[in-house]
């Protein structure tokens, strides 16, 4: 067992974001960052979320970011054989998992590309990402499991979010045909409403749109059925969180009934929300 081990199992047990040094530092082909690249990617990372664990061995470019807003420093004293050995197995472990985990397309548009990397989501970041990703930390904090969990940015400078397992997109408004899909999908976002109205954005973030008066919350602003994930008839996540901003809660509302109800002309309601099956 070394530092990634107690690393991951660390950030998975406390439900923390995990910053890998080795990931950050190295890029395509072995090619190194370099220390000021370094300190600006774990600063990504580390910024606006409430709680990180960092494992790795750059001490002379992050040590001090790192250790003077750290809360526990756990120092790992390894055998020498065991020391030694363990790069080499690291190597090829890294090369095998990078070789296992090829992106797959969940979005294949050229100016927002999204894919799936393993376990996690790689979508297109931009000025509004830290609060985003402040606002999923928050979610997280309190229980909202709906959310998906924030990761920074990896090292091409895209946003990293845990993958929700599931059904999205065009088939989300089957779900809702039903009464009890229908109070579902109600229910699902007044939840939302709830996890969220303790959240106090930080002054210095920005977000994708203009906030909207009254600042009762921090809205989600794109809550649709085609944002919802679905395992078979039950919602288990919101995704698609790059419109929140801060608003009355009657504006997520009033949106989720617009895209509830067909109110469209008959074309797109039987075609794209499949209400010709209802």
């Amino acid at each position: 067992m070394g530092k990634t081990t107690v690393a991951s199992a660390l950030a998975q047990r406390c439900d923390l974001v995990r910053v890998e040094l080795d990931e950050l530092w190295w890029g395509p082909h072995w090619t190194s960052a370099g220390s000021s690249e370094l300190r600006t990617r774990v600063s990504a990372r580390i910024d606006h979320v409430d709680g990180w664990v960092a494992d790795g061995n750059y001490l002379d470019e992050v040590s001090s970011m790192l250790w003077g807003s750290a809360d526990v420093i756990v120092w790992l004293d390894l055998p020498r054989r065991t020391g030694f050995v363990h790069p080499f197995t690291a190597l090829i472990g890294q090369t095998d998992l990078v070789a296992s985990q090829p992106e797959e397309d969940l979005q294949n548009i050229q100016h927002r590309p999204i894919v799936r990397v393993g376990d996690t989501v790689r979508r297109p970041s931009g000025w509004w990402t830290p609060a985003v990703q402040a606002l999923l930390q928050h979610l997280r904090d309190v229980g909202f499991t709906y959310a998906p969990r924030p990761g920074g940015n990896d090292s091409e400078g895209r946003e990293v979010l845990s993958y929700v397992a599931g059904e999205s997109g065009a088939t989300g408004w089957y779900k809702i045909h039903s009464e009890q899909g229908l109070r579902r999908f109600a229910t699902l976002l007044r939840e939302c409403h709830e996890a969220v109205e303790d959240f106090q954005p930080g002054p210095d973030l920005e977000w994708a749109v203009q906030p909207f008066d009254p600042h009762e919350m921090v809205c989600h602003n794109d809550f649709g059925p085609g944002n919802l994930v679905y395992d078979g008839d039950e919602p288990v996540g919101i995704i698609d969180w790059d419109f929140a901003a801060p608003g009355p809660r009657r504006n997520d509302i009033a949106y989720a009934l617009e895209y509830a109800v067909p109110f469209r002309d008959d074309a797109t309601a039987l075609s794209w929300h499949h209400f010709a099956n209802a």
